[in-house]
């Protein structure tokens, strides 16, 4: 049977349509990348580029279709052109200091522009990793509309194959992690926590920090696990897990909270680390106390004296942060009024207990005092920057605000002094209460040296 004039055309739609892409993909065409013209027969003559509308003649017993099966393949304007004839010049900035790109573009190398799909690929996991994405982004719409106008070349992965890429990335970063681990003879400082989530189900959190062959800080999550209970020997089991997996055994220091729980569990690991031979000074400065902890500890009995006040406006705001709701809620202070005054049922909603002007005078003040605690918090809960040469000079100025609050007219302030000296002295209260490393790294701080030092005693 004699074949019909567009036979051939529809065998070359099809064959250019899926013209193969760097890397061996197949970029899926949603149209053929050929339009036909037919005559008034309806019989296909000619046929027109998608992409740079020029028409050949493609009928079959007269031209054939090599012509324009040749340029479509090599069409300057085809984005899934098999090769490119040349490359694209692009500027791309350059990494800040922090590690991370300059949006502005002040900075940067010029280079060029080059396909790669596994890249691109690879680019898309991190971005899920980074941002926090559900997988489910590359099957949505309008990601998908905006790749084919970004790079039309790239072919979407599905969730499930960006799952695989997000565990191999997983991956690669442990194996690369364990080999710097091994080579490296530096020490390494380790934190740690647990809690219990809202299925009852308890979980421990234990994080490297170390300094890295270009002296930068690192922090890596190097086990995240659940555990049977908050008890010492649970703990201490876990972190000998831990650190026998992942080879680490040059430990400098490790930073818990103030549970008698961590007490057991380091006193376990110290005969451990002791057993393995690599101890610094015989672990006698292994357990570090979280400053940070201690902190919050001593503003919780400030806030106990407050408390009246601040459920009031924790009732109609609920933040975890109290400072932040104080410092927040004070803004909108006539807007509590109004609402009461408007809107019977708000009071009743809290239970009668809206914030009156007597409250507002106490939060207003407990504010004033709250914001050195918080800035305090700050300062010394950095993770990006090396803190440790300044937690004693933190804690002699926790001390001084403490004697201020001490030293008062007013008798509210003087009694939160009073009761946030005695939870300071608990931890702080004698220096040989603190772990003498706080001491070494102050010593260690050009701004400071041992000069200084007994003047922060005092």
């Amino acid at each position: 049977m004699e074949r019909g004039y567009g036979a051939d055309l529809e065998e070359l739609m099809e064959s250019v349509s899926g013209v193969t892409g760097v890397s061996g993909t197949q970029p899926e065409l949603e149209a053929p990348a050929v339009e036909t013209i037919k005559d008034s027969d309806g019989i296909v003559i000619k046929g027109k580029c998608i992409y740079c509308a020029k028409v050949y003649c493609c009928e079959t017993k007269k031209h054939g279709t090599s012509s324009l099966r040749l340029h479509v393949v090599n069409c300057l304007k085809n984005p899934h052109s098999k090769e490119t004839r040349q490359s694209l010049l692009t500027f791309q900035p350059a990494p800040s200091s922090a590690g991370t790109q300059s949006s502005e573009g002040t900075e940067g190398v010029l280079g060029t522009l080059v396909f790669d799909q596994d890249l691109i690929r690879r680019a898309l996991a991190e971005m899920i990793i980074l941002d926090e994405l559900p997988f489910r982004i590359v099957e949505g719409q309008g990601f998908r509309k905006f790749v084919l106008v970004c790079c039309p070349r790239f072919k979407i992965p599905s969730r499930w194959t960006i799952s695989r890429d997000i565990f191999k990335i997983f991956s690669d970063e442990r194996v690369n992690l364990k080999k710097f681990f091994k080579t490296s003879s530096q020490r390494v400082s380790i934190t740690t926590d647990t809690w219990t989530s809202v299925q009852r189900i308890n979980y421990m959190c234990i994080t490297a920090h170390f300094i890295d062959s270009e002296w930068k800080l690192q922090k890596k999550i190097i086990s995240f696990v659940p555990i049977y209970s908050h008890k010492g020997e649970s703990i201490a089991k876990a972190l000998e897990s831990c650190l026998l997996d992942w080879g680490l055994k040059s430990v400098f220091s490790v930073t818990v909270d103030n549970a008698s729980s961590n007490d057991t569990a380091l006193g376990f690991l110290k005969k451990k680390l002791g057993s393995w031979g690599c101890t610094a000074v015989r672990c006698k400065y292994l357990h570090m106390r979280c400053i940070a902890h201690i902190l919050n500890l001593v503003v919780q009995d400030e806030l106990k004296e407050c408390d009246s006040s601040v459920k009031k406006v924790r009732d109609a705001v609920r933040w975890n942060s109290t400072y932040m709701m104080l410092n927040t809620a004070l803004l909108f202070q006539k807007v509590f009024e109004a609402y009461d005054d408007h809107d019977s049922s708000f009071k009743s909603d809290l239970g009668g207990s809206v914030p009156d002007f007597l409250d507002w005078e106490s939060i207003q003040s407990l504010v004033m005092i709250l914001k050195s605690f918080y800035e305090m918090t700050v300062r010394i809960s950095g993770s990006l920057y090396v803190t440790s040469n300044t937690f004693f000079s933190e804690i002699s100025d926790l001390s001084c605000l403490l004697k201020n609050m001490e030293e008062a007219t007013e008798d509210s302030v003087k009694l939160m002094g009073k009761n946030m000296r005695a939870k300071f002295d608990k931890y702080w209260g004698e220096p040989e209460k603190m772990n003498f490393l706080i001491f070494y790294a102050n010593i260690l701080d050009p701004r400071d040296k041992i000069e200084y030092m007994p003047i922060q005693f005092n």
